[in-house]
């Protein structure tokens, strides 16, 4: 095989908001799982698999409180499932599909997919995705452990240098309080 084994559909972009709301969804409960599942930044990452000695057909699908299966059969179907699943408009949604042959490929690239990979995924999250966004999922981790609020900082913040120091300075008052009350206990 002579061309890329991975074609993509690429990320729909997301801002700072979305990607937090992303993932409260996540993380959520199955209320949270049904409120959002209409959501416009709940976009799927739709994946086109292969036939298998066990299968000998295509699937296309996503993971959403289970396995979603969009299409089976033809890899032409699934491709076209899997564009009208992105075609939705979802902030987020992406497809990605193995190939195995240079004609399965070429069908892929007629259909507007891209060769995929990590220096792809990376020059195409550079025109979007800030260096707030990497900090979500810090953020509520840091609210699950120390419920300090900083996923509302990070919601707030301009920049990462303005989120840090938001965060040391929440830190900082919790210190400053805990020290007050031994003291007062004194």
């Amino acid at each position: 095989m002579t061309k890329a084994e991975m074609y993509w559909v690429p990320t729909r972009p997301y801002g700072l908001r979305d990607a937090i709301n992303r993932y409260g969804l996540a993380t959520g409960s199955m209320r949270s799982v049904a409120i959002g599942s209409h959501a416009n930044y709940n976009g799927h990452r739709v994946e086109i698999d292969p036939p298998n000695p066990a299968r000998q057909y295509w699937v296309a699908g996503y993971t959403w409180a289970g396995w979603n299966v969009v299409r089976r059969g033809a890899l032409q179907e699934c491709l076209e499932a899997a564009l009208r699943e992105h075609g939705r408009g979802a902030l987020g949604s992406e497809v990605l599909v193995r190939v195995t042959s240079d004609e399965e490929a070429a069908l892929c690239e007629s259909m507007g997919f891209v060769p995929y990979g990590d220096e792809a995924r990376k020059a195409h999250e550079a025109t979007w995705r800030t260096p707030l966004h990497d900090e979500v999922t810090g953020a509520f981790v840091t609210d699950q452990h120390f419920s300090i609020g900083a996923v509302g900082t990070l919601a707030n913040s301009a920049t990462l240098e303005e989120y840090k120091a938001r965060l040391d300075a929440l830190f900082a008052g919790r210190r400053a309080a805990r020290l007050g009350e031994g003291a007062a206990r004194a």
